[in-house]
């Protein structure tokens, strides 16, 4: 779960070192000389924000702007013109772009604005959407809503549950608690891709049980807009999740379920999980 990333096109070779030592103490920043390269670019990384020049060869920033919002991956990208014509920056405003930063730039101005349209992207996508963090386990992917996620962490070494399914590993303490781990390819009856050493945790918390997940990759968060939320009926079992599944969403890596982990196990083992810890 990295920093933002932020995608910055300019053909001055001066303007793109500018800004990116002044962004990347803060952000991952990524750099492109005209926007043709710029667009490619975009497509490859899908970054939250774009500063984009207009005067450039091969394909000036109107026609980047024009592509970005005529593309439905790419359209919610908040854009940034960074130019000295006002004229030129002020249609664009009209077309898209969210904020104008002047020629020559300054870096307390970049730095602010930037955060700026970050900040109201993310209130922009938070209103209806769902927040989730994509898992992989074995050929599976899927998600959890995050909301319930409280860390991510690697696999440390665990304690044995006498008495508990399979799939429910061990425990371990987390600041003195002791969290329970589930094996989710263990539950899925898959295999792991990642060697134990290389898997990861992820800590979930619901109605205050805790409960680690064992997964072998952890993505960044995505935030799922309304259209891209599929709710699942009541006694759904399309996925073979039980009253585990919660919906189906697109993702970044295309549609993948979201579970409720405390569901996968049934209500008696998570009532007795403080007793298998004891035993």
């Amino acid at each position: 779960m990295g920093l933002p990333h932020i995608v910055v096109i300019d053909d001055s070779d001066a303007l793109l070192t500018f800004a990116r030592s002044v962004l990347s103490p803060h952000y991952t920043v990524s750099t492109a000389k005209d926007g043709r390269d710029g667009l490619s670019l975009i497509a490859r990384v899908v970054p939250q924000l774009v500063l984009l020049d207009l005067s450039m060869p091969e394909m000036n920033g109107e026609q980047v702007l024009a592509r970005l919002k005529a593309t439905r991956e790419l359209e919610a990208i908040p854009v940034v013109i960074i130019s000295s014509e006002q004229r030129r920056a002020e249609a664009c405003l009209g077309k898209g772009a969210i904020a104008h930063l002047v020629k020559p730039l300054r870096a307390d101005h970049l730095v602010a604005t930037v955060g700026r349209a970050l900040e109201s992207a993310r209130a922009r996508a938070a209103r209806g959407s769902f927040a989730v963090l994509p898992l992989a386990v074995g050929p599976i992917e899927l998600a959890v809503p995050l909301p319930d996620v409280r860390h991510v962490m690697l696999q440390p070494a665990i304690e044995p549950l006498v008495g508990a399914p399979s799939y429910l590993t061990g425990f371990f303490e987390l600041f003195g608690d002791p969290i329970c781990v589930l094996d989710l390819a263990a539950r899925f009856g898959v295999d792991h891709a990642q060697p134990l050493a290389d898997r990861k945790l992820v800590v979930v918390e619901r109605d205050g049980v805790r409960l680690a997940l064992c997964a072998d990759d952890v993505h960044d968060p995505e935030e799922i807009a309304p259209a891209d939320i599929r709710e699942v009926m009541p006694g759904d079992d399309s996925l073979g999740l039980a009253g585990a599944l919660h919906s189906v969403v697109k993702t970044l890596r295309g549609s993948v379920p979201v579970i409720r982990p405390h569901a996968l196990l049934s209500r008696g083992i998570v009532r007795s999980l403080g007793e298998l810890v004891a035993r």
